[in-house]
């Protein structure tokens, strides 16, 4: 970023936090709401986890996956989810998500940033996920 004429990546890396439930019928149910994309000119795959309970790491069980291939019309318009088809482009998409995963977002930041990561993890975890859970797992008999 410092540089403009720098050479950038060959991909989109997005990860965000979705806090809505998809599955508002059943309360017992709360989707995965972490997600990790990565797009490139060839497709695109999305990684939607849950957290662990009062931690920051994802949790790989119940895993849900967009896959779309953009050789295709429908997977162009991401109306073909085909993360069922682990073919090439799949594995190919997701070697590059892990390596981008482990080099960008849980690369370890500057020493200045260190502190601020830290307080911002902790009002984090005691704020934020509270919200997300408690109210809906308390309406769980």
């Amino acid at each position: 970023m410092k540089d403009p004429t720098a050479e950038g990546r060959p991909y989109i890396l997005h990860t965000t936090d979705e806090t809505y439930i998809e599955e508002i019928d059943n309360l017992s149910f709360i989707a995965p709401h972490h997600v990790v994309a990565l797009r490139n000119s060839l497709g695109k795959l999305a990684v939607y986890s849950h957290w662990a309970s009062g931690d920051d790491r994802v949790l790989r069980e119940e895993q849900e996956h967009e896959y779309y291939d953009y050789s295709t019309i429908g997977g162009r318009l991401e109306l073909e989810n085909r993360a069922a088809d682990a073919g090439p482009l799949y594995r190919q998409l997701a070697d590059q998500l892990a390596a981008a995963e482990q080099s960008e977002l849980r690369a370890p930041l500057p020493p200045s940033l260190r502190i601020i990561q830290s307080e911002a993890r902790a009002a984090y975890l005691r704020s934020v996920r509270p919200q997300l859970y408690l109210p809906f797992v308390a309406g769980v008999s």
